[in-house]
């Protein structure tokens, strides 16, 4: 007797892959304009937007970039601190 609600019998059953996503659920980018080297070996980076978070990571060290993804913008919560006002 097979098993026909099975996970295992739905693999066959044509349902695909599922849809990839364009990225409009992730946070925007913003541009890093500053960071602050933190005891330890961290770094704080500030963006555009005025959120600050933690420099990513790998086992090599950090990843060098020119924008971040922010997603503290993808939440609306306010600037950690304000924005530069160039006069």
């Amino acid at each position: 007797m097979g098993r026909t609600g099975h996970l295992s019998n739905m693999r066959g059953q044509g349902r695909g892959p599922r849809p990839r996503s364009n990225g409009s659920d992730r946070g925007p980018l913003r541009k890093i304009v500053g960071s602050e080297y933190l005891p330890g070996g961290r770094t704080w980076e500030t963006l555009e937007c005025g959120h600050q978070q933690l420099a990513r990571r790998d086992l090599m060290g950090e990843t060098n970039a020119v924008r971040r993804r922010c997603p503290k913008c993808k939440k609306g919560l306010p600037p950690d601190v304000k924005p530069a006002v160039s006069e």
